[in-house]
């Protein structure tokens, strides 16, 4: 007995070398046996530690993630470092790097060990915002662990890959749950994915039925998505599960610029996200992920060409005052060429926003747009135009000063520059957004809220957002006349803009009868082929509008007086 105490002695000494606590477990997950710092890491001396449950010790978030490591040490699975948040705050902040190992000749008994030091985790992997059900850190927080892990972060030693996992059906299948069995695999698949990943917290949610895990060059993707495959079995009345996919690919290229890598990597990894399942084809992603990624590198390169070379022509379609069909403003619409044949403007304007890359052309085409007004003042020809922004560059600092900058050495045309703001994703923060569209309104520049009831949020926005016109989306005004829940809502909106004091643009009028209805509802301003396309030519089209300002095809539809009120903006030069 003596000399099995001393093997024990000496194996505890050893292990100390590298920990500061070691608990042993029974197979019920009981402490049986504690030594170490205990008092300081666990809140209690070791022998109050001895019969309590190994979950009695850590923080509730943490209970699904712990409960998961100790079940894959029970099947032969070492638990790598991870960091565990302990309850009541003990430990470095409340977080401790647990390790251990399940001992199949020693009665199945777990052995943890336990130590403080340097975090086993980046700053911005401990800091990222969690879901509190699942513990997974939300997309953007994912990609930029991803970053830190392609870069060299010099808090991480260890070679990473992503491994990327999918669910069919997912949310049609949770919805189907109670909320006490949604929550709960929720919980579970939370900590299956954390258990695989690199430090315990680099795990995340990309999408709704899409995950990725920061795992190690040990990973074993296939294994993953049968644990997860088997929760939605236990989770399931009819015990049918779910279909699981999930590949590994490296990150990082050095043969890549630092910033050119990132932005690839963060559109692949987000087509991925928006993808359904079946359409991203994940089981050959290990095989393509390097393609796709130079594949983005030579878009983003190309890009970049295009906006530091001016490599892209602008098309002006006119926006008229219905009454009188006049030309009012123009708007600026970028034209992109690809070889022969002229590139999506919409797809190029989506990539680039989707790269966090669209500032850098807003930037570019509001720089064309001030020379082309002041080319048309230089020979006599006063004109405004509209231009697009995205709310993306809105939340840039460095985009709206640039922006400003460029303005303020323009001061005599400045005011005849409008801006639309477009929005292709939900805005996080309108307060922010609100207040540098205010910093343009003060300089004197109109500002339009584009495609209005294109998306759940647009009378939040307009709550939010003050703004001198809202563009109607083209949607509405097309069906309009055939749809009476349409034109019900069309009108609806209307009548708020009105009462708000903000004028209404309707686009996409193809016909004199669209243009009536519009007239007839209180729309001040309209945009279409009825009055015009697109055009490069804006010299021959402000000329041609100095001439008439009827529509080429008709005549201009019969007005009726009163239905629109006229009103003087406080934008200087705006009515």
């Amino acid at each position: 007995m003596e000399q099995l105490r001393a093997e024990r002695d000496r194996f505890v000494a050893f292990a100390f070398s590298a920990a500061d606590m070691l608990l042993e477990l029974d197979d019920q997950s009981r402490v049986v046996y504690a030594v170490g710092a205990t008092a300081a890491m666990a809140g209690h001396p070791p022998e109050r530690l001895v019969g309590m449950n190994i979950l009695d010790l850590i923080a509730v978030a943490d209970h699904a993630f712990v409960g998961e490591l100790l079940a894959q040490a029970g099947r032969g699975k070492r638990i790598e470092p991870v960091l565990v948040q302990f309850a009541d705050g003990h430990g470095d902040s409340g977080q401790l790097v647990m390790s251990g190992y399940r001992m199949s000749d020693l009665s199945d008994h777990y052995f943890l060990s336990f130590r403080t030091g340097r975090p086993l985790a980046s700053q911005a992997a401990r800091d990222a915002k969690r879901d509190p059900d699942s513990g997974l850190v939300d997309a953007e927080s994912f990609l930029g662990l991803v970053g830190e892990a392609a870069t060299g972060d010099p808090d991480g030693d260890q070679e990473s890959n992503v491994t990327l996992v999918s669910l069919d059906g997912y949310e049609a299948f949770r919805a189907q749950l109670s909320d006490e069995a949604a929550k709960a695999l929720v919980g579970k698949i939370g900590a299956q994915l954390r258990a695989c990943s690199v430090d315990g917290l680099s795990a995340g949610q990309l999408g709704p039925d899409k995950y990725g895990v920061l795992s190690g060059p040990a990973a074993d993707p296939a294994a993953l998505a049968d644990q997860i495959h088997e929760a939605t079995v236990d989770a399931d009345p009819n015990g049918v599960g779910l279909d699981v996919a999930s590949t590994a690919v490296e990150i990082g290229d050095e043969a890549l610029g630092e910033e050119d890598m990132l932005r690839a990597i963060a559109y692949t990894f987000n087509q991925f996200a928006k993808a359904p399942h079946g359409t991203f084809d994940i089981g050959n992603l290990n095989e393509s992920y390097e393609s796709m990624v130079r594949d983005s590198v030579d878009r983003i390169t190309s890009f970049r060409d295009i906006v530091n070379g001016g490599d892209f022509a602008v098309a002006y379609q006119p926006i008229v005052e219905l009454e009188s069909g006049a030309v009012h403003h123009f708007e600026a619409l970028a034209r992109f060429e690809s070889g022969d044949k002229q590139a999506s403007p919409y797809e190029t304007i989506v990539f680039a926003e989707d790269l966090g890359m669209i500032g850098d052309f807003d930037l570019a085409m509001c720089k064309r747009v001030v020379e082309t007004v002041e080319k048309q003042a230089a020979a006599g020809r006063e004109v405004s135009i509209a231009v697009n922004i995205s709310t993306r560059s809105l939340g840039s600092r460095l985009f709206v000063d640039s922006m400003q900058a460029v303005l303020a050495r323009h001061r005599k045309v400045r005011k005849r520059i409008l801006f639309e703001v477009t929005e292709s994703s939900e805005i996080d923060d309108l307060s922010a957004i609100d207040g540098v569209i205010q910093e343009f309104r003060r300089a004197g520049h109109a500002v339009c809220l584009d495609d209005f009831g294109a998306g759940a949020a647009a009378f939040q926005y307009l709550r939010a957002l003050k703004v001198d016109l809202v563009k109607i989306d083209g949607a509405y005004v097309r069906d309009a006349l055939t749809d009476p829940g349409v034109r019900a809502f069309l009108k609806a909106m209307t009548g708020l803009c009105g009462d708000l004091g903000i004028d209404t643009v309707g686009e996409m009028i193809e016909d004199q009868a669209t243009a009536k209805f519009l007239i007839d509802n209180g729309v001040r301003y309209g945009q279409g082929y009825f009055y015009g396309r697109p055009d490069t030519a804006l010299a021959d089209m402000l000329i041609a509008a100095d001439k008439s300002s009827k529509p080429k095809s008709e005549s201009r539809p019969a007005m009726k007086t009163g239905r629109i009120r006229r009103r003087k903006s406080k934008i200087t030069g705006w009515e």
